[in-house]
């Protein structure tokens, strides 16, 4: 369930590679200038993420009612370290984190959830919001997995910036193949400036979309195999981001993913699809 959710998160925010090449579409109207994070040393964010996640399934062609999962939430207290030219780095720990409401279902995921709770580390950016290599350390309880997952999501949410001057009305986008949940996938992110506000505070429009052609699924159960078929996802919502802070102050975004798989185990095979959609929400702790 760590994995699963930190994963949403990580799509939902689609920080893109440092290798990958951003594409302005369209540079904006005037006046124009160039967008870079530039966080005072020792600023601070508490931040925290929402998410709701509904699923529904089909297994060998019979429905499976859909399954409401309750509000996940994380609470991350982010401080801003030395910058470099090329290197914004900031600490991170992992405040809080659960499950919102009570029952069978949310008691499992609080147990499994809360373990990156005092998870820290540092994760850098460039300037502009590109990642760059993260290290982190998570209480044993959440494990090695614990550690990887909280790293893979933090390295995403920085909202990326073009490196060139832009204006009101910009676009840019990167297309790249990334591994996500141990698939490789095709993802194209699109971002659009939409607003300015006072302060070097600004709203971008974000598309973030998928998809995954045949391929094996990584599989934890002896004997079982899985082939994926087909997947698909897009991911849309707006970003509010301020200059003076590397972390986004608002993130509101609404995603669908599609996937279709095959199952193997002991020589039956068993066809499945499932719809996931989610609602994700960043904004200051409460």
């Amino acid at each position: 369930m760590i994995r699963t959710t930190m994963t949403l998160v990580a799509l939902a925010l689609a920080t893109p590679s440092l290798a990958a090449d951003i594409a302005v579409i369209e540079a904006g109207a005037e006046p124009r200038q160039l967008l870079q994070y530039a966080p005072a040393v020792g600023a601070e964010q508490s931040l925290r993420l929402e998410m709701d996640v509904t699923m529904a399934m089909q297994m060998a062609g019979m429905d499976v009612p859909s399954m409401a999962v309750p509000t996940m939430y994380y609470e991350v207290v982010a401080v801003a370290g030395t910058a470099t030219a090329t290197r914004i780095p900031y600490t991170f720990t992992v405040k809080d984190a659960g499950v919102m409401g009570t029952g069978p279902i949310a008691d499992a995921m609080k147990s499994d959830i809360s373990e990156i709770v005092g998870s820290t580390g540092v994760v850098a950016y460039t300037p502009s919001g590109r990642s760059l290599p993260a290290t982190s350390s998570a209480p044993e309880a959440a494990g090695a997995e614990g550690a990887q997952v909280v790293d893979e999501a933090l390295a995403e949410i920085a909202l990326a910036l073009p490196e060139v001057p832009v204006g009101i009305g910009a676009s840019w986008s990167v297309a790249e193949q990334v591994v996500d949940g141990g698939l490789t996938v095709d993802q194209t992110s699109t971002w659009t400036l939409v607003e300015a506000r006072p302060g070097n505070v600004y709203v971008v429009e974000v598309s973030v979309s998928q998809k995954a052609g045949a391929q094996p699924m990584p599989s934890s159960k002896p004997g079982v195999t899985s082939e994926l078929k087909e997947m698909t996802s897009l991911s849309t919502g707006r970003t509010v981001i301020d200059l003076g802070s590397l972390l986004p102050v608002e993130v509101k975004m609404v995603g669908e993913a599609k996937l279709s798989a095959l199952t193997s185990a002991m020589g039956q095979e068993m066809p499945m699809t499932s719809t996931v959609t989610t609602e994700t929400r960043l904004g200051p702790s409460k």
